[in-house]
């Protein structure tokens, strides 16, 4: 499984010494297999969309050719970008058996999100190790479907003592943003790639409608 979730962590400070009593994660469906159907659901995506655009008659004469280059020639701005956004969001998608249709937020969020809850327990080798304990389904109302956790000693009941006021720690994976903007190389003139593609800024002249 790949590790990368949120994780909430509740711990006690029992003579300067932290003592985890738990650790829980949440994390969306990583799986090959669930990325694989998400190719798919991407496509369906964009095709109704592309049908919802070129049927409205107010897009007449409108291309979906961006005519948009990385090498510094061009327009900096498609227009008909944002009118395509505003389609694609109010795009619904069928779901799979009871789950909602695929749809969105006016900001592009998706509606209805499930996410896994994983808890950090001993496994077969006596390694601990991240188990699915329950699956969080933002669209239903008793959404939450978690099994017992098990802590330290592995038991399945809180250690005694345990005091009523704790502290939660939430911490994420710290990952290289999508988009960085960096200043050129002072000898060479030039940006430099790391593991990214080079694309051109434009001005705010240029974007401006």
């Amino acid at each position: 499984m790949e590790k990368r979730c949120s994780i909430i962590a509740k711990y006690i400070l029992l003579e300067n010494k932290i003592e985890f009593l738990f650790i829980l994660g949440v994390h969306f469906d990583t799986s090959s297999s669930s990325l694989v159907n998400e190719i798919t659901t991407a496509i369906k995506v964009y095709a109704y969309g592309v049908e919802d655009f070129t049927n409205d008659p107010a897009n007449a004469g409108r291309s979906l050719n961006t005519q948009l280059s990385c090498e510094g020639v061009g327009a900096a701005r498609w227009n008909t970008g944002d009118r395509f956004f505003r389609v694609l969001r109010n795009v619904s998608v069928e779901g799979d058996a009871g789950k909602p249709n695929l749809e969105f937020t006016q900001d592009g969020v998706l509606r209805a999100a499930e996410l896994k809850i994983m808890n950090l327990r001993p496994g077969v080798s006596k390694q601990l190790v991240w188990e699915e304990i329950g699956v969080w389904k933002s669209w239903q109302k008793e959404g939450l479907d978690i099994k017992d956790i098990v802590w330290p000693g592995n038991s399945h009941t809180p250690p005694q003592g345990v005091p009523e006021k704790f502290h939660l720690k939430i911490t994420f994976l710290e990952e290289p943003p999508y988009i960085s903007l960096a200043p050129p190389d002072p000898v060479t003139g030039k940006c430099t790639m790391e593991r990214g593609v080079l694309c051109r800024i434009a001005s705010d002249a240029d974007i401006t409608e």
